[in-house]
Order: C-alpha cells, then sequence, then structure tokens
C-alpha cells in the first residue's frame, strides 16, 4: 500500500499494490517432477497388482493340482533310493560298481531333502555316509600337513590377499586355514553390508527434522496410560518413524493433518526436502519395476511367452492344460520307478542296467 499525491489541488489518492505472491521456479520445477513421477509410479503399482494375481492365480491351481502328485512322487523317489541302498548292501560289486551306486545314492538322497526335508530316513541315509567319509578321512590322516607346507601355504596366501603375515597362526591343517580364512572374509562382508545400510540418504532439511521431532513429542506412546490411545499413538509413531525413514513427505503431511497441530509446517515449500521426496518417489518405483520383472521373468519359464499381454481370465484355461500335460508325466515317472523298485531291482542284472545310464 502506498499513497500517491495524483492531482494539481493536492488532493491525496489512496492507491492500494498488492504484493505478488514470488514461487520459486526450481520448487516449481521439482514438485512437476514429483506429480510425474507419482503417474509413472502409479503405472508400476498396477502393473505389479495385476502380475501378482496372475501369480496367485498360478499358485492356487498349482497347490490343487499338481502339489499333490508331486508329494506322491517324493514318496516313491525315497522308496526308490531306499531299495537302491539295499539292493547296495546285500549285493555283490566290483569297486567302480561300488563308487556309481554310492554317488547315485547319496545325490538323490539329497535332492530328496529339499522336498522332505527332515525325513527321518533319508537323513539316517546320508549320516550313514557322512559317517563312512568321515572314518576313511581319518584313517587316511588327508587333512595333516607337514608344517612347512602350512607355512608356506600360509604365507602364499597372505601374499596374495593383503593379509597379515601372522593371520593363519596356529593353524596346523589345511582345513582349519580354510575356516578362519571363510569366517574372516563373512565377517568383512558383514562389516561392508552393514556400513552400506548405515551410511543410507536420510533428511537433513532442518524444516523436516523439525516437523519430526514436533510431531514425535505428540503421538510418543511411553507417556500415554489408556490402553486403547497407547496402542493407537504406537501405530502413529510407527506410520511417522517410516515416513521420516523413507522421505515420504506426503505421508508426513498426512500425519500432520491427522493430529490437527497448530501453525502446520509447509514441508511442500522446502526444497531439500521435496527433492529427498522425488528420490524416495523414484527408488519405490526403481523396486517396484524390479519385483514386476522378476514375476514376469518366473512366468516365461511357466507358460507361453507369447500369452503374456492376455489377461487373467484367459491364461487360466491355458495353465489348467499345462497341468494336465504335468500330471500325466509325473504319473508316468511314478509308474516306472515303481517298476524298478517291484522288478529291476530284484537282482544285480537290473541294476547294472541302469548303472548304464549313471
Amino acid at each position: 500500500m502506498r499513497l500517491k499525491n495524483s492531482n494539481k489541488e493536492g488532493a491525496v489518492v489512496l492507491v492500494v499494490v498488492k504484493n505478488k505472491k514470488i514461487s520459486d521456479p526450481t520448487i516449481q520445477k521439482i514438485k512437476s517432477k514429483i506429480n510425474t513421477a507419482k503417474k509413472d509410479l502409479l503405472k508400476v503399482q498396477k502393473d505389479l497388482a495385476h502380475w501378482k494375481s496372475v501369480s496367485d492365480m498360478y499358485s492356487q491351481l498349482f497347490r490343487k493340482h499338481i502339489k499333490p502328485e508331486l508329494e506322491k512322487l517324493s514318496q516313491v523317489r525315497k522308496s526308490w533310493v531306499l531299495q537302491l541302498y539295499e539292493a547296495r548292501q546285500g549285493m555283490r560289486w566290483n569297486k567302480l560298481e561300488k563308487e556309481l551306486l554310492d554317488e547315485e545314492i547319496v545325490s538323490k538322497a539329497l535332492d530328496l531333502l529339499d522336498d522332505l526335508p527332515g525325513d527321518p530316513d533319508l537323513e539316517a541315509l546320508v549320516q550313514k555316509y557322512k559317517d563312512t567319509s568321515e572314518n576313511l578321512a581319518e584313517e587316511e590322516d588327508l587333512d595333516v600337513l607337514d608344517p612347512l607346507l602350512i607355512e608356506m601355504l600360509a604365507e602364499e596366501i597372505c601374499s596374495a590377499s593383503n593379509l597379515p603375515k601372522d593371520f593363519f597362526k596356529g593353524c596346523q591343517s589345511e582345513k582349519e586355514m580354510y575356516d578362519r580364512y571363510t569366517q574372516f572374509m563373512d565377517e568383512k562382508e558383514e562389516t561392508t553390508r552393514t556400513e552400506k545400510q548405515s551410511s543410507g540418504k536420510k533428511f537433513t532439511s532442518e524444516v523436516i527434522k523439525s516437523l519430526y521431532r514436533r510431531l514425535a513429542s505428540l503421538v510418543h506412546p511411553d507417556k500415554e496410560t489408556d490402553p486403547v490411545l497407547k496402542r493407537t499413538k504406537t501405530e502413529l509413531m510407527q506410520r511417522l518413524n517410516n515416513a521420516y525413514r523413507n522421505n515420504n513427505i506426503d505421508e508426513l503431511m498426512q500425519i500432520q493433518k491427522e493430529i490437527d497441530i497448530p501453525d502446520p509446517i509447509d514441508l511442500m515449500s522446502d526444497l531439500e526436502g521435496l527433492t529427498a521426496n522425488l528420490n524416495a518417489i523414484k527408488k519405490q518405483r526403481k523396486d517396484l519395476f524390479k519385483e514386476v520383472n522378476e514375476i514376469k521373468k518366473w512366468f516365461k519359464t511357466q507358460i507361453d511367452p507369447e500369452l503374456m499381454n492376455e489377461d487373467t481370465k484367459k491364461l487360466e484355461p491355458y495353465i489348467r492344460r499345462t497341468f494336465k500335460g504335468q500330471i500325466m508325466g509325473i504319473k508316468q515317472e511314478i509308474t516306472q520307478l515303481e517298476s524298478d523298485i517291484n522288478y529291476t531291482f530284484k537282482d544285480r542284472k537290473g541294476i547294472k542296467n541302469i548303472l548304464r545310464y549313471l
């Protein structure tokens, strides 16, 4: 507002001038990018929801039609391995035949433990071979090296890996050296991973920090005695911490609105906060996009890639037909394994025919 003398008679005319709101072009640019990023994020969220629904449908059909058949197959495979082991123990074999049979029995038993975890018969079978292997190793003393060779090997590894010269001090076998080195590398990797996590970018804007502290003091549940309010504040505090940790300005402003505090802070005018929010949205989109691609990549191995763009209703009949073919294959394998158990394993000749293909 200002006064202005506008005529010869000296009359004073009041002229009102409104101050124009000056907007920072950088902030406007960031806001525009945020809106675009949100639209892109929404598209990926919809895409992910679609592929999750397709994946859920596939999983339901799998559990209903395929899983029971695979469970039957696993039990027959188990019987096959145990019967082969009995034949291995009860018949005469030359050294090469024994080695082939042992390798087949152990490998099949270990594979089956993935499908039948904790199965006592399979675990007992694997343990028998393990005990036998350990006893042979002790008898042959394969793990013990000459102290001079240990020292030479330690110097070579330390030099190649930039380790202290006394890193393997006290080790009396190659296995002890390997275990110590493995533990060292695992601890080093864990330290590196922890440092990367702790160095993640967080809010540095004083405006946002101030709002977070203000909101936290209002919703912190520790001082609340009423159990219902305490539970409500606990949930609100979790939301607040997640929003602050993930640079989610929209959520921070929503919490501020729900609490209805006096003199609310306008985070949308804070350049640093907006930039952090933009980066958070982009990262979220990137993570979801990666998840979508992982589902699609897996699904391409299950169905015809040309059907990837079809809707769920068109995919379901195709998946059912695919499962029908798989079930036929599983039943054929079960029939073959049962034939081996009942007929082929009855004498050495039948088992030796199997050995030809191992």
